[in-house]
């Protein structure tokens, strides 16, 4: 396996990252993934068409290690390198709004996107409490690095689909309400689907070979939370290969009943019926967190 910081590994993710363009602009693979290469191509160009009106230093990235904003990362950093023609990951600003007991896996897996070798140079800010005044915090100076004044932060670029509980009412370019702080949110996979993230992170092309991993398999699973990479694809938490297809609090997060096989657990993608994507999520009375 490749060791961390090594120039093989660290190019090969690099080259993983770029291949977002390959994907939708090279004639070969836009016939293999013809569908998934169209929905790339109009989410990258969503992200450039912001990027370049609101300006990068006025842009940030929700984040919380979720599939969806997992998708939305690994496309951001293609975009910022294409834009600025970087030799390694651009400085990408994040917001982490953080849920009630969190699974340590998630944690984890945050921390390794987090990373400017093996990651995504996230500069991540935590935020505690529901979207809202996650946000409110956040644009005030607030969270786990706090600010002498405000954050000019005017779009924040969100991975939520049109299928989410509050996505049909959306557009790629949506304003927040009245009473929310005023931020414009971005949605560039708005009309993405389950299938579509899981073909998308899971997709050859944007994989490399198993010895250009940063770590040994075993080290990227158990303490960084990971798995998918390497040959597999775009990095994603180890949670969604042990069941789990859509990520909350540990109190009210189970893997998904529709996955379970023989007292073992299926991946995520292998769902086959995506109206059951939320079936392992317990409802309480909590305050709505972002999608995952």
């Amino acid at each position: 396996m490749g060791s961390n910081g090594s120039s093989t590994a660290r190019a090969a993710w690099l080259a993983s990252i770029d291949a977002v363009y390959t994907l939708f602009e090279h004639p070969t693979t836009c016939a293999l993934y013809p569908a998934l290469a169209r929905k790339v191509a109009s989410a990258v160009g969503l992200c450039e068409q912001v990027l370049a009106e609101v300006g990068e230093a006025h842009c940030a990235l929700s984040f919380n290690g979720g599939k969806d904003c997992t998708v939305l990362v690994h496309i951001l950093a293609a975009v910022l390198r294409r834009r600025n023609a970087e030799q390694g990951t651009r400085p990408m600003a994040a917001l982490y709004i953080t849920c009630p007991s969190p699974f340590v896996e998630v944690d984890r897996f945050i921390k390794f996107c987090v990373d400017p070798v093996h990651g995504y140079n996230l500069q991540i800010v935590a935020v505690d409490g529901g979207m809202k005044e996650g946000i409110r915090t956040y644009l005030n100076g607030g969270g786990s690095r706090q600010e002498q004044g405000k954050r000019d932060v005017r779009a924040i670029f969100v991975g939520t689909r049109r299928d989410d509980p509050h996505g049909p009412q959306l557009e790629a370019r949506s304003w927040t309400d009245k009473d929310w702080p005023r931020v414009e949110r971005i949605h560039p996979i708005l009309e993405w689907t389950y299938g579509d993230v899981w073909e998308f992170l899971r997709c050859p092309h944007l994989a490399t070979s198993e010895s250009e991993l940063p770590f040994d398999r075993k080290t990227m699973e158990e303490e960084w939370g990971t798995t998918g990479a390497g040959e597999r694809g775009v990095p994603y938490c180890v949670l969604y290969d042990q069941g789990y297809t859509s990520l909350g609090s540990t109190f009210n997060t189970r893997p998904n009943p529709q996955l379970q096989q023989g007292g073992k657990w299926m991946p995520a993608y292998m769902l086959k019926d995506a109206s059951h994507e939320r079936a392992g999520r317990i409802n309480t009375p909590q305050t709505p967190q972002p999608p995952q």
